[in-house]
C-alpha cells in the first residue's frame, strides 16, 4: 500500500469512528449512456463526505435488464451489498476519487439508476443507441424549467426566467427525476415578474407532465393573468368536468378575452399526462395533444395576446382562477407553434425526455467511434 492510500484508508477510519465528515453531496459525471445490448453501461460519479451510497434500479426494466458487474473508487474495487431488486448498498462511502459503477446491459432499451447520498438523490439513465436529434426543440425556446430543486427557486436551464418559490413548493417523484409538488390548500405556485420574453403576443407553445391528485375548482397549470386593473394575457387551466381550457385576452379586459373548452376525455388522479398546447395567433386556433394524441382543435380564440404586466406563473391564482394540486415536471415555453413530430419527439412514448436531451446535437455510442 502506497502512502497515498495508506492517509486515505486512515481518514476514512477517523471519519467513521468520529461520526462526522464533510457535508455530503453527489453528483453524476455522465447522466446519459447509449450502450447497446451486451455492452458494458459504465455510471461515473464523485461524492463529498462520509454516507451510506445506495444505487437503486427506478423500474422494473432496469431490474430485469442489468447485471451488476463491479464498483470502484478510482482504481479500487469495492464490495457492496446487493439487496432486494438489486439495490447496491455501500455503507460509509467515501471516495476522493471518481466513483464508478458497471452493469452488463442484456437488453436494449431505457434504463434508470437512482443514486442517493447524504440526503441528496440523482439519476443517470441509459438509452440505446443514438441520441434522436432534437435540435428543432430550441428554436424559439424561451424558458425551460426541469423543477429538479427540492424547494425554493426554481432554475430556468434554458433563459433567464427563474421562478419564485410562493408558500413553499416541495418536491416529488417526477417524470425525470424530482418535479414540484402543488399544494392547493396551501396556496402554493411560483412565478415570475412582468418580463419581455414571457410577454408573448404571438404564437404560443408550452409543454409539461403533470400528475393530479384532486380536483379543486379551476386549477391553473401556467399562465400571466391578473384581472386587477386588466392585466390578462393567457391562462391556461382545468375547469369543469376535470376538462382543459384556455382564456386568452387581446387587450387585457374581461370583456375582449376568449374562453374555450378543449373537448377530451376527463382527466383523473394519479396518472401522469403530458399536456402540449399551440396557440396559432393568426388563426385563432389552438390545438392540444395529451399523452401525444391530437385533440379537437378549438377555433374562435382572440388573434392576438396583450402585452400586460401581470406575472407569469405556473400553478398559481391571480382571482380568477384555483391554485394546482398536484405535480408538474419538465415544463417548457416556446414563442412559436410545436409541430406532431416535436410532441412526440417530448412524449419519448411515454418517458419523457430531459433537457439535456432537447439541447444534445447527436451523441454516437462509443463503441461506432475509431
Amino acid at each position: 500500500m502506497n502512502i497515498k492510500s495508506w492517509i486515505l484508508k486512515i481518514w476514512k477510519q477517523v471519519l467513521i469512528i468520529l461520526g462526522i465528515g464533510i457535508v455530503a453531496s453527489i453528483s453524476i459525471l455522465n447522466i446519459h449512456s447509449h450502450p447497446q445490448a451486451g455492452d458494458q453501461w459504465a455510471v461515473s460519479f464523485e461524492t463529498t463526505g462520509l454516507r451510506d451510497l445506495i444505487i437503486t434500479p427506478d423500474d422494473q426494466n432496469t431490474i430485469d435488464d442489468l447485471d451488476f458487474i463491479s464498483l470502484k473508487c478510482g482504481e479500487e474495487e469495492r464490495t457492496p451489498q446487493i439487496l432486494e431488486n438489486d439495490v447496491i448498498f455501500y455503507p460509509n462511502w467515501f471516495c476522493t476519487e471518481e466513483g464508478q459503477i458497471i452493469h452488463i446491459v442484456n437488453l436494449a432499451r431505457g434504463h434508470i439508476l437512482k443514486f442517493q447520498f447524504g440526503g441528496e438523490v440523482k439519476y443517470a439513465y441509459n438509452s440505446p443507441g443514438d441520441v434522436k436529434n432534437h435540435a428543432t426543440l430550441t428554436n424559439n425556446l424561451i424558458s425551460y424549467w426541469e423543477l429538479e430543486e427540492t424547494s425554493g427557486e426554481r432554475a430556468d436551464s434554458h433563459g433567464s426566467n427563474n421562478l419564485t418559490d410562493n408558500n413553499t413548493v416541495l418536491s416529488a417523484t417526477g417524470k425525470q427525476g424530482t418535479a414540484a409538488d402543488f399544494e392547493n390548500n396551501a396556496n402554493e405556485y411560483l412565478s415570475k415578474t412582468d418580463t419581455a420574453d414571457l410577454s408573448i403576443t404571438g404564437d404560443l407553445s408550452f409543454a409539461m407532465w403533470i400528475k393530479i391528485e384532486s380536483f379543486p375548482a379551476n386549477q391553473t397549470l401556467l399562465g400571466k393573468w391578473n384581472p386587477s386593473g386588466d392585466q390578462r394575457s393567457y391562462s391556461f387551466f382545468i375547469s369543469t368536468g376535470n376538462k382543459l381550457r384556455a382564456f386568452i385576452s387581446d387587450d387585457g379586459s374581461n370583456a375582449n378575452t376568449s374562453k374555450l373548452f378543449f373537448t377530451h376525455t376527463a382527466l383523473t388522479t394519479a396518472t401522469w399526462y403530458h399536456i402540449v398546447i399551440a396557440y396559432d395567433a393568426s388563426a385563432g386556433t389552438m390545438d392540444l395533444w395529451i399523452n401525444n394524441s391530437a385533440q379537437t382543435q378549438i377555433s374562435g380564440h382572440k388573434t392576438s395576446i396583450d402585452d400586460s404586466t401581470a406575472d407569469f406563473g405556473l400553478g398559481n391564482n391571480f382571482a380568477d382562477f384555483g391554485y394546482f394540486d398536484g405535480i408538474q415536471d419538465e415544463v417548457g415555453i416556446w414563442n412559436r407553434l410545436l409541430i406532431t413530430s416535436e410532441v412526440s419527439d417530448l412524449y419519448n412514448s411515454g418517458a419523457g425526455i430531459p433537457y439535456d436531451e432537447i439541447v444534445v446535437q447527436r451523441i454516437i455510442p462509443a463503441q461506432f467511434i475509431e
